[in-house]
């Protein structure tokens, strides 16, 4: 099924949401995929705090090539170094809204990512959230997205509208 998960990826062009039960690969099927796809990098990864040196470890396990990997912290945004994988967590991620860039936003959205991966994409059910913002405006500048989540649909099923809009944006415009 994990190899299947990555051909539906690659089907895809690298825009899907996996929501495979916990436990069952949804890291190793958005890294395989990246694996197979160098052309892809830089890859911005938005997940929890508490899963930022999870994502490092599973990219140096997954990712055989060369690959740098840079961590962002703090709520101060700042110029980046270059590397191949940007790992952020949802809480400093910064506001998108439509007047002016700030925080993280306006130093991603200029970093050419080609690949953006959301881990938790429940994260962003609420339209209203500085997080669920950001990240529905970043993933218009990005061409390649994943969301990954184990419980998509936490409670209501217009919980899954975020996520999808994230995905793919023509769906439901």
């Amino acid at each position: 099924y994990q190899k299947e998960g990555v051909a539906v990826i690659d089907s895809r062009n690298g825009n899907a949401l996996i929501g495979d039960e916990m436990g069952l690969g949804k890291t190793c099927q958005a890294l395989t995929y990246l694996q197979i796809h160098p052309e892809k990098r830089p890859v911005l990864i938005v997940c929890p705090a508490s899963l930022k040196l999870n994502w490092a470890k599973e990219i140096d396990m997954w990712v055989k090539d060369n690959k740098s990997i840079h961590m962002i912290y703090g709520k101060k945004s700042s110029s980046l170094p270059k590397a191949d994988f940007y790992i952020i967590n949802y809480d400093i991620i910064g506001d998108a809204n439509k007047k002016s860039r700030s925080g993280w936003v306006s130093v991603l959205e200029k970093m050419n990512f080609q690949q953006i991966i959301i881990d938790e994409c429940h994260k962003i059910k609420s339209r209203t959230t500085k997080r669920s913002r950001a990240l529905i405006y970043l993933s218009g500048k990005i061409p390649s997205k994943i969301a990954i989540s184990g419980t998509p649909i936490v409670n209501r099923a217009i919980e899954f509208y975020n996520p999808i809009k994230f995905v793919n944006d023509s769906l439901y415009p």
